[in-house]
Order: structure tokens, then C-alpha cells, then sequence
């Protein structure tokens, strides 16, 4: 076997190799442009839903010139059970906005990882963007 084989099948071997880790990158990326998405929308949703929250806090107190039973129950239910079904789904929806934005952040530090000591750096300055956006959505 001679040296010009070898070197031709290292070649080959590296070239499969490089060619495998761009597939995964690829898949990587596919990955976080769909989560990006549904980012998006939890977003949207959570402003949406502070937006109505706020609207049956201002309700919460009818008209005073509105008595009876059913002012009431109005009252009642706006303020006991409507308030915490929306304080409920909005944390719910922050919970769920908070790991997507992880996995995210996850699935950037693998793709990064791919790229050796620099992407390693890229990673760890990432987990901390992540934690920041986390924290201030």
C-alpha cells in the first residue's frame, strides 16, 4: 500500500466527516429556525394575555351604580376565579417561553460545538444570553 493511498483514504475519511458534521449543523439550525418560531408566538401570546389580564383587573370593580346579586357574582367571579385562571395561563405561557428559550440555547451550543474551541466559546457566551433572555422576558 503506498503513502498516496493513505493519504487519499484520510482524505476521503475526513471529507465524510466534515460532511456528516455539516448534515448535523443543517439539522441544527432546521431545529432552532422552528423553535425561533414558536418563540415568536409565545411571545405574542404572553403580551396578548397580560393585555387581558390587565383589562379584568379594571372590570374587577363594576359600576357602583350596578347592585344586586348578580353585580355580585360579576364581582366575585372576576375577581376570585377569572384573575387567577389568566395569572394561571400567563405563567404557564412564561414557563413554557422560558424553555423554549433554553432549548434554543441548547441546540445553538450543540451546533456550535461543532466547531471546536472557538464554537465551545460561542457556547458558554450563549448559556449566558440564554439566561439573560430568560430572566428579563
Amino acid at each position: 500500500m503506498s503513502d498516496t493511498d493513505e493519504l487519499r483514504r484520510e482524505a476521503n475519511s475526513k471529507a465524510s466527516q466534515k460532511y456528516q458534521k455539516e448534515q448535523e449543523r443543517r439539522a441544527l439550525d432546521d431545529q432552532i429556525e422552528r423553535l425561533r418560531t414558536v418563540q415568536n408566538q409565545l411571545a405574542t401570546e404572553k403580551a396578548t394575555v397580560q393585555r387581558l389580564k390587565d383589562d379584568v383587573r379594571r372590570r374587577e370593580d363594576p359600576d357602583e351604580a350596578w347592585a344586586g346579586q348578580k353585580r355580585n357574582q360579576f364581582h366575585d367571579y372576576t375577581r376570585n376565579d377569572l384573575r387567577r385562571y389568566y395569572d394561571s395561563y400567563y405563567e404557564q405561557t412564561d414557563a413554557m417561553l422560558d424553555a423554549v428559550i433554553h432549548k434554543i440555547a441548547e441546540l445553538e451550543n450543540q451546533s456550535s460545538d461543532l466547531g471546536g474551541v472557538i464554537g465551545w466559546l460561542a457556547s458558554a457566551i450563549n448559556s449566558l444570553w440564554a439566561d439573560i433572555r430568560s430572566a428579563v422576558n
